[in-house]
């Protein structure tokens, strides 16, 4: 058993304390045997434990050709095993009472598994057996294309449709990351068993994997669960393709037009840095607090005017997105937005207080280990070692990044016309 204890290399987090001199909760980092790293965090309240592992692959590895093979593959993965058939792994995780799931987004797709503690060794086995034995069955394929077929024609009645694909297009042009990650209904079709095969092996190693435990365990027996269960499958030698996405720069609103939605649009993007920076934080709590004071100052423009946040693994990017009407009204809008930028100033109990409420946010989704996995899932495919980012953020470093959002380097905004019918 000590042998076992020694094929660990432990990572130790020093958690700095809040103002009330307490940590919310603990986390540590292991590193298997086999080089896949996990994220443990303890959580009592609820005597059931979570797997969430989140393999660095998605619409980052695709080409027009195979777009949409990483939600397609996400789908094939419940199919059957070298070891068991499809019925053979639902019946297995029902006995367990082990509740399953995935995701897929732009450079991760995430399999989620939630039972109660005694049951966990058996349920992270079927999750291993899933992900690095999966045999994706010929006679399967036509149904799960079906499925993910239909996912892709409720997406194409969204209002928000075609929004989505001009947004995404003029961001990311000759990128895969201007393509749909649900792929087009074509290339769905056309993807071969073979190429999703291909495919799979590529890309589904411990060497391109990471795994979040949450829940009520006890650390000793659960890193000996994950070095038996998780930590002998081969590495694999999966080498992700590095690559530096810039948001682009344009002094002037760049006019769009979508023909199929009934609304005007207007966006102001701007760069960020990426999750394993160090403003990480910083830009994280000033998303936040932005998004409320927009919503404060700009209501008439729209009540539902939003400041978020998105990173991979390539960019991290700020948007601040209202519906307008009117090519003029955007006008005026980008106007008045670049004011309110220039003299927003935060203060450091305001920094305090969303930080503080932040982090209270991630205690209070812990409580569902599989959901708070979901939430992170994005975060830590792009680099997150953090889950406690907010605590170090300063009124000094939020502020450095209002004032580099007015910098020279603004950013781009756009204008997307919607059809004649507004509502």
């Amino acid at each position: 058993m000590k042998a076992t204890i020694l094929s660990f290399i432990v990572f130790l987090v020093s958690m700095p304390l809040l103002a009330q001199d307490s940590v919310p909760f603990q986390y540590k980092w292991i590193q298997l045997k086999n080089g896949m790293p996990v994220l443990l965090i303890p959580v009592k309240e609820n005597p059931v434990v979570s797997s969430t592992i989140v393999m660095k692959v998605g619409l980052k590895y695709e080409n027009k050709k195979n777009n949409g093979v990483s939600h397609l593959l996400e789908h094939l993965m419940f199919n059957g095993t070298e070891s068991r058939t499809q019925k053979q792994l639902y019946d297995d995780l029902d006995r367990v009472g082990c509740y399953s799931n995935a995701s897929t987004g732009d450079d991760y797709t995430a399999y989620y598994i939630l039972c109660e503690e005694d049951n966990f060794r058996k349920a992270l086995e079927i999750q291993a057996d899933m992900l690095f034995h999966s045999t994706l069955p010929e006679n399967k394929i036509p149904k799960e294309k079906s499925i993910v077929i239909q996912e892709i024609k409720r997406d194409k009645i969204s209002p928000s449709y075609e929004e989505g694909g001009i947004f995404h297009h003029t961001l990311f042009p000759g990128s895969s990351y201007g393509m749909k990650v649900l792929g087009d209904e074509n290339s769905v079709k056309g993807i071969s068993r073979d190429e999703i095969l291909k495919f799979y092996h590529k890309y589904y190693a411990p060497s391109n994997a990471v795994a979040l435990i949450v829940g009520d365990f006890n650390e000793k027996e659960m890193i000996e669960t994950l070095d038996s269960v998780l930590g002998g499958i081969p590495a694999g030698n999966v080498k992700g393709v590095p690559a530096d996405i810039r948001i682009p720069v344009a002094e002037k609103m760049q006019l769009l037009e979508a023909k199929s939605q009934n609304y005007d649009v207007y966006y102001r993007i701007y760069q960020c840095d990426r999750v394993d920076s160090t403003d990480f934080g910083a830009q994280e709590v000033a998303a936040e607090l932005l998004d409320r004071a927009l919503k404060q100052k700009f209501s008439d423009v729209d009540a539902r005017i939003s400041c978020a946040t998105v990173y991979t693994a390539d960019y991290g990017m700020m948007k601040i997105r209202a519906r307008v009407t009117g090519k003029d009204t955007a006008t005026e809008f980008d106007k008045a937005l670049t004011a309110f930028l220039k003299g927003f100033r935060i203060e450091p109990d305001e920094v305090k207080e969303i930080a503080n409420r932040m982090i209270q946010d991630t205690v209070f989704s812990l409580e569902r280990p599989h959901f708070f996995g979901m939430l992170i899932s994005p975060q830590i495919a792009a680099g997150l070692k953090n889950p406690l980012y907010p605590q170090n953020v300063t009124e000094k470093s939020v502020n450095r990044f209002i004032r580099q959002l007015n910098g020279e380097d603004r950013g781009i905004a756009i204008f997307i016309k919607g059809g004649e019918e507004k509502q």
